[in-house]
Parts: structure tokens; sequence; C-alpha cells
């Protein structure tokens, strides 16, 4: 199958591509010697396709030609990669937005530098051995539940998801089943009664079953913005704010090769996409992954710049189930930069999009 028609915001990018391809040589950053390139490390939250963009910049030389070097670790969680920043031993996490808020109710401020996906991308899926007893969210009171860790985004959503049903967060525990093949198997084999799960695992789920009961599928951008009362903010990069405040260079840098990256992937097919992804995803049957990656796509079709209303969106969620929140003063402004993606734009010679 060729590329696919462009539309709206891929129409943008598309005309764009010529004049992107003759700057190249020209961009600031590009064949940079290894002696002056600032060292990055990055911790992403789980291996699900909505972190892809990531580990493209890297395959694709985008983080060298901005001149970064670039080292990346995987974890299951985002809880896991936050501490890991926070201990220093990663400068920038991938993971959902909503943590910035999170953090700063807890005194620990941190700040979000671009903005991966426009959408959580997390589907909330019964296990077929409970597809007798579990029809609605109502019904999983007195069940476990899986995410991908205690303390993740796929948690919150978990917990946002029960109170909104009425459910009492405290009768229905929530344990890490990872992300990607252990999470279908915990699934498969009824170890929790529900599970947030991202892509791939999401798509092999409804391939291997399909009945399969989906109880919120947030992958799709009007049920998150049904469930979430708007546009809420996916997976984002984000730092602690004091290193943050003294790296601006790695940040702008940074904010270069991700704007370059959401181009490819707004101006390639799905089957162009598999083709680069299928290495950093082993194990996924080729048609059920390309269809993951459809179902992923619309997420990557953002500007890198979190939204204000976005933001907001995510505070009025976090505040409904999460006490320290709600009695929380919260900067909103505080917990996102859209400076560093304005920047690249504006390096790249691209408009900046509004």
């Amino acid at each position: 199958m060729g590329m696919t028609k462009p539309t709206g915001r891929r129409t943008v990018w598309r005309a764009m591509a010529f004049g992107l391809t003759v700057m190249a040589s020209l961009w600031p950053g590009t064949s940079r010697s290894g002696t002056d390139l600032l060292p990055l490390n990055i911790i992403m939250a789980g291996n699900s396709l909505n972190n892809f963009p990531a580990l493209l910049a890297r395959r694709a030389g985008y983080y060298q030609d901005a001149g970064l070097d670039v080292h990346i670790v995987n974890v299951n969680g985002g809880a896991l990669a936050i501490t890991a920043v926070m201990n220093g031993n990663a400068d920038l996490l991938n993971a959902v937005y909503d943590h910035t808020i999170d953090m700063q109710a807890k005194h620990k401020p941190m700040q979000a530098v671009f903005q991966i996906t426009r959408l959580p991308g997390a589907m909330l899926a019964v296990s077929p051995r409970f597809n007798t007893e579990i029809k609605t969210i109502a019904d999983l009171a007195g069940h476990t539940v899986g995410a991908s860790a205690p303390g993740a985004s796929s948690d919150f959503l978990v917990k946002f998801l029960l109170t909104k049903a009425g459910v009492d967060v405290a009768t229905v525990p929530v344990v890490g089943v990872g992300i990607g093949p252990s999470s279908v198997a915990a699934l498969e084999q009824g170890t929790v009664a529900a599970a947030a799960i991202y892509d791939p695992a999401a798509s092999t789920m409804l391939a291997r079953h399909p009945d399969l009961h989906i109880l919120s599928d947030n992958r799709d951008l009007a049920v998150a913005r049904a469930t979430f009362g708007g546009d809420y903010p996916g997976t984002t990069a984000y730092g602690m704010t004091a290193w943050i405040a003294v790296h601006h260079e790695e940040c702008r840098r940074y904010a270069v090769a991700m704007v370059r990256t959401l181009h490819w992937l707004q101006t390639h097919s799905a089957e162009e996409i598999m083709a680069q992804a299928k290495d950093d995803y082993p194990g996924f049957e080729p048609a059920i992954f390309l269809e993951a990656i459809r179902r992923t796509m619309p997420g990557w079709t953002g500007s890198g710049m979190v939204d204000p209303k976005g933001a907001a969106a995510a505070l009025g969620v976090l505040r409904q189930f999460l006490p320290e929140v709600a009695h929380a003063t919260i900067d909103l402004d505080a917990t996102y930069d859209n400076s560093f993606a304005r920047a690249a734009y504006t390096t790249l010679g691209l408009p900046i999009p509004q």
C-alpha cells in the first residue's frame, strides 16, 4: 500500500517537505562531530508505541544532527522513570504529562519541554476470563485491575475512571502488569480482572479475542475527549525544573530533533512507519503491529506544544482522585515550557503552529 492521501495538518507538513530536505544541511547541529555533542539521558516509561518517536529520532540520526549524544533506557511505568530523573540517573523522561502536576503538588517540580502525543493512548479492557462478571466500570469494585505500574499514568487512568463511575478506589487494588506481552499475559491468564494497556499490546488482545470487552478505549481521540472533557496531553518529555533551568540548550536541541521526528511520522504511511519500528518491537505479528501503528498515528499529529486547555483538563482529572493535588495550589504554567518547541520551529525555518 502506498502513502495515504494527505489531509489537514498532513497537507501542511507535506508542503514543507521539500524545503526541509533542502535545508537539512544548513540546520544548526547538522553533521556535528562526536566531540561537541551534548550528552542527554532519556528514560522511557514503557516501550509502548507512544514512545516510538524517541526511538525513531535515534534511528534517523536526528539527535546527533541536532548536536546531542542521546542514551535511552526503558522501564515499566512512569513512577520508576520519575524516580530515575529525581535521582539524577536520567535527564528527561517520556511519560504522560499528568505526572508534572502530581510532582508539583509533592513539591518536587517537574516541567515538560515537548509533547510527543496528544492522546493518553491506553485502553481499559476486561480479561476474557471475567467477561460474564464485568460489564461496566462499576463492576470492577472488589476486583484487581492492572496498570503498567503502581503510580504510573495508567494507574491514574484506572483511578479516574473508577471515580467517575462512582466506585471507591480503595475497593479496587491496582497492580503492575508492565507494558507489552506481560500485560497481554495478565489479561489472558486472568491474574487481573481488567487492565489499562497500550499498543501494540492492545491491538494484540483485540486480534486474539474479537469479543474482548473494552470499558474505555482512550486510544481514540473522540473517546478520550468524551472521557476527559477535552484534549488531554499524552506522552511528553519532561525533567526536573531545576535541571531544565540550566540546560536550555539541551532542551532546545532535543526539540529540534523531535519536530523533525513528528514531521517524518506525519508524512509517512503506516507501512513505512512499521518498517522503521519493527526492530524496536519484536515478537508482534506484522498485521497486528500494523493495526497498532494505525491506531497510534492520530496521537502523533500534535505540534509538540502542550495546549493550556489540555493541561487544565489534566488538572481537573487528577483533582478527582489525588487528595494531594485536590488540596494544592497548582501553577499549570510552571508544569510545561513551550518555548523550546517554538524555538525549534524557528531553527528549522518552519511556521510555528497556532
